[in-house]
């Protein structure tokens, strides 16, 4: 029982991680580069929704400015 709670959280943690990593490349692709600091920000949203959305909105904004105000505000 403790074994399989590890491995879920485990797993969960990987997911959220990749899913951090995911919003950072896409990011890097669209504008160039991502600052030091909006890349902290990502990696501290520890909800995959959050992410999700947050990603949705990186393929839609017009500029790293506007997506930086998005990060921030949430």
């Amino acid at each position: 029982m403790l074994a399989q709670y590890i491995r879920d959280k485990g797993m969960q943690q990987g997911m959220l991680l990749d899913a951090q990593d995911m919003l950072i490349e896409v990011m890097t692709e669209r504008f160039g580069s991502v600052s030091g600091e909006l890349s902290e920000q990502i990696k501290r949203i520890d909800s995959r929704e959050r992410l999700k959305d947050l990603l949705r909105q990186a393929l839609r904004v017009k500029n790293f400015n506007e997506f930086g105000k998005k990060v921030v505000s949430n």
